[in-house]
């Protein structure tokens, strides 16, 4: 977290690093009350180990892979094993398809995803909802009064939106048909806001895995509800698309978009469940 810090929010001023972090680790204390050493230990050694991986395989840059790492460490910590699970499935699904090579109907005019690790931006864009609401999850009882159930809607809605957007993204720009979302109009692979059979298909593959996963592992959660957050991710998806043809490079860059679209998931999925209609 301070390296984090450091590279990320405090570069030329390392002195501050150790009072912001120091500082938040204080209050989050304060709410949830003493750290379970076990936990912290787990969330360690899956930190270095996708730290690790990331690196070797290229797929994020140091502060990429920082801030994964922060991101596994507060989910592990604050929520536990099953909430790494779900998280560790987005990062692995992404990672995995950026490593592939691309079809030979990859179009020339586009750049190799693979050559594009993931910045710390990225990263935290398509996460940092989920991260959030896995905090708001700790302190739901003792500090909130929240419903915990609205809060593991939140985190696995986020994530699933990110999922199905990186998949959809990584699968569809490989082929050749493409048209924007709004308008219909033909596009090339790669355009913002541009969405096409390949690319839609992956992308609802990937909410579905992700709310597999969570339906594994979060006993609460039944088949209905791996439903409901399939089709979530996939709204996700295709929120996101609308968010590249109408705001992105006008006002907001591509990580604002995943910003914003994960974020608008995960609090729907939240005020969804504790709706009447569901």
């Amino acid at each position: 977290m301070g390296a984090l810090a450091y590279v990320v929010l405090l570069p030329g001023d390392e002195w501050l690093s150790l009072p912001v972090v120091a500082g938040s680790l204080w209050l989050v204390e304060l709410g949830i009350g003493p750290l379970q050493p076990v936990l912290v230990l787990v969330a360690l050694g899956l930190t270095i180990t996708f730290g690790a991986v990331a690196l070797r395989l290229d797929v994020a840059t140091v502060s990429g892979a920082l801030a994964g790492g922060l991101c596994l460490v507060v989910t592990t910590v604050l929520g536990g094993i099953e909430w790494a699970f779900v998280l560790l499935a987005f990062f692995g699904s992404g990672s995995l398809l950026s490593r592939v090579d691309p079809p030979r109907t990859q179009l020339p005019h586009l750049s190799d995803p693979s050559d594009q690790p993931r910045s710390a931006g990225n990263v935290l864009a398509n996460a940092g909802a989920s991260t959030g609401a896995v905090v708001l999850y700790a302190l739901a009882d003792p500090v909130l009064g929240a419903d915990p159930r609205a809060l593991v809607f939140a985190f696995v809605g986020g994530i699933a939106a990110a999922t199905s957007d990186t998949v959809a993204s990584e699968i569809g720009e490989r082929y050749e048909h493409a048209w924007l979302i709004t308008s219909r109009e033909r596009v090339d692979s790669g355009t913002d806001g541009a969405v096409s059979i390949p690319g839609t298909l992956a992308g609802i593959s990937g909410a579905a895995t992700i709310a597999v996963c969570a339906t594994l592992v979060f006993t609460p959660l039944v088949l209905t509800d791996g439903l409901l957050l399939t089709a979530i991710g996939t709204l996700g998806m295709l929120l996101d698309s609308v968010l590249g043809v109408t705001v992105e490079g006008r006002w907001i860059a591509n990580d604002g978009v995943n910003l914003v679209a994960t974020t608008t998931i995960a609090l729907s999925s939240a005020v969804l469940v504790c709706s009447p209609i569901y």
